[in-house]
């Protein structure tokens, strides 16, 4: 089995430094994207642009679709493994699982409320205007 996250297959079914390194090279993409989101979201606290609000909705969006992949199939991994059992030989890939899947949620937290802070820079952006044209 096989999944997918951005153009990356990793296999499920294969050993775990193989796992290890498709979730390193997606994380790689996953951070590239927010890095992106990042640049995206300041330009747009100093000025308005409606086409960089889509392109960041954008960025956040594929961010989150990848890192919600990704959480799948960490816990996915750790299910197998605990239906499996965790031996002392397996006992230090559960633990890097449970930590990569802990980072993973937490990096999905921020991703949304990056999505929530762009909303409300839009928010600011319309009432900034709203108050220009009751002046006006």
């Amino acid at each position: 089995m096989a999944e997918e996250i951005r153009g990356l297959n990793i296999k499920f079914d294969a050993d775990f430094s193989e796992f290890k390194k498709g979730i390193k090279s997606a994380e790689k993409d996953i951070g590239s994207t927010q890095r992106q989101l990042k640049t995206l979201q300041e330009s747009l606290k100093l000025k308005w642009d409606s086409k960089k609000f889509q392109q960041a909705q954008a960025q956040a969006q594929q961010a989150i679709e990848a890192t919600t992949k990704k959480s799948d199939l960490l816990r996915e991994r750790l299910s197998a493994m605990e239906k499996a059992g965790v031996t002392d030989k397996t006992r230090d890939e559960y633990n890097w699982l449970t930590e990569e899947l802990n980072r993973t949620e937490l990096a999905s937290q921020r991703l949304h409320s990056q999505l929530e802070d762009l909303n409300q820079i839009r928010l600011d952006n319309l009432t900034a205007g709203l108050d220009r044209a009751s002046k006006g």
